[in-house]
């Protein structure tokens, strides 16, 4: 989503940030899960040097859901209990993921230090690190004090890709799920800073209890402002997104209600519709079609796409393709293509879709690729097959690589094939990495269920 001005600020920072604590896992603590520092007492010699060299200013953080985060080296992956042992398994540095499938990488026992690592149980609940490759032990994790979430929340390295502000966001993540009450209070205290209050919400986002998720929309109307009209605009749109990635039935109908006394916007509402797919939805969202709001319209046509009445928004959208907005124009043709009965109307808009992504027109281009993932329609095969061919920026090949795997058709065999396979330096290593992991997994799919032909 792009908004320019003040909105396009905030918002990309709430993308941002969103993305930085999307890594780690969400489930509540539990031994062995947790947060662990390292003790060097019992270490010496070279092995001791080296393991100080490399665990000595990091943390190991061990999320309910089977992901693990070694902050510091930026070490992420997957780890189970085997054999009376933790199995760390090593997937990547930071966003420098394994291309192998996820779920093959949680089975694979690790070989060496580059591949992961061998944990026992210690003494008050501690793990130890016997060996690591050649280097003798043991490196010593012991658990770290529980904190409060307003202790992490203020962690001052909170935003920043430092191992204690990781280790903090990385702790939140498991606490809110279950501690979620705490956090709705330290966002409503007029005494913490907008910027505080803001954070605040984007880290709740991801909550799965539906109470949470209620809460949070009835906070948007019970919140105390901010000093700034829009630091407080910021914090109501963090609950906004809190609901959008999980909502509820009451949840959304409190946005609706919300946006109707203008306390959020269209364009936060509409998310969470898309999300929910209902189709009672769809005519408060082909109303806002007619907003003066460019992303009003935007969003609400992203989420009829996704709605069972998505063809409510059909005259709608034929008007809209000649919105003076392309990236408007763009999201109609989109639209129509999901939802139109018509065969030569819906080849025609892929067309243009296509068009706008073979002519590179800026965003609109990238815009269209993405209408083209979400249209979910065959006869976008052929174009998105060309996009994981081509040098389209990682971001984009990864989504049309999920979207070829969603649409099973054999056609993308060839060009899945030549994404998860592709190794010739372009772009950034890390990103293309998550593009050939998207097009293994796509094709697992292929092994679940029968091929379009």
């Amino acid at each position: 989503m792009f908004h320019f001005g003040a909105r396009a600020n905030i918002q990309s920072m709430h993308a941002v940030l969103v993305l930085a604590i999307a890594v780690l896992g969400n489930a509540p603590p539990s031994f062995p899960a947790g947060s662990y520092a390292p003790d060097f007492s019992q270490t010496s010699g070279k092995s001791g040097r080296a393991l100080k060299d490399y665990f000595g200013k990091t943390y190991l953080l061990l999320s309910g859901s089977g992901d693990y985060y070694l902050c510091g080296p930026n070490q992420i992956g997957v780890w189970r209990e085997q054999e009376g042992k933790i199995v760390v398994v090593f997937d990547g540095w930071g966003k420098e993921i394994s291309p192998q499938p996820r779920e093959t990488q949680r089975k694979t026992w690790p070989r060496d230090q580059r591949s992961g690592m061998f944990l026992r149980r210690g003494a008050n609940r501690t793990l130890v690190l016997q060996s690591w490759g050649p280097h003798v032990g043991p490196v010593i994790f012991r658990p770290m004090p529980k904190r409060s979430v307003t202790q992490l929340l203020l962690v001052k390295e909170g935003m920043e890709s430092t191992p204690k502000g990781l280790e903090a966001l990385a702790a939140l993540r498991i606490q809110k799920q279950t501690q979620w009450p705490e956090m709705l209070r330290f966002i409503n205290d007029p005494k913490r800073t907008g910027d505080q209050r803001s954070w605040g919400a984007i880290v709740l986002t991801g909550i799965t209890d539906p109470n949470g998720i209620n809460a949070a929309a009835k906070l948007i109307f019970d919140l105390k402002p901010a000093l700034t009209r829009e630091k407080t605009e910021m914090i109501r749109m963090g609950l906004a997104d809190v609901v959008a990635a999980a909502p509820t039935e009451i949840a959304v109908d409190l946005l609706i209600k919300a946006q109707a006394k203008g306390l959020v916007l269209a364009s936060s509402v509409a998310p969470a519709m898309g999300k929910l797919a209902r189709p009672k939805d769809a005519a408060q969202l082909v109303a806002w079609l007619t907003s003066k709001h460019e992303f009003d319209k935007i969003e609400a046509l992203k989420a009829l796409m996704k709605s069972e009445g998505a063809a409510d928004g059909l005259p709608a959208a034929r008007r809209l393709i000649n919105d003076p907005e392309p990236m408007v124009q763009v999201w109609a043709y989109g639209l129509i293509a999901r939802a139109t009965t018509e065969p030569t109307e819906r080849q025609n808009v892929i067309n243009a879709l296509g068009a706008w992504t073979t002519e590179f027109r800026g965003l609109e281009s990238f815009f269209a690729m993405e209408a083209l993932c979400d249209s979910k329609v065959r006869e976008a095969v052929p174009y998105l097959n060309s996009i994981l061919s081509s040098n389209t920026p990682p971001r984009f090949r990864r989504n049309t690589a999920v979207a070829l795997g969603k649409l099973a058709d054999v056609r993308s065999i060839p060009a899945l094939r030549y994404a998860r396979d592709r190794n010739d330096g372009r772009g950034e290593k890390a990103q293309e990495l998550e593009v050939n992991r998207a097009a293994a997994e796509a094709l697992l799919l292929f092994d679940k269920g029968e091929p379009k032909r």
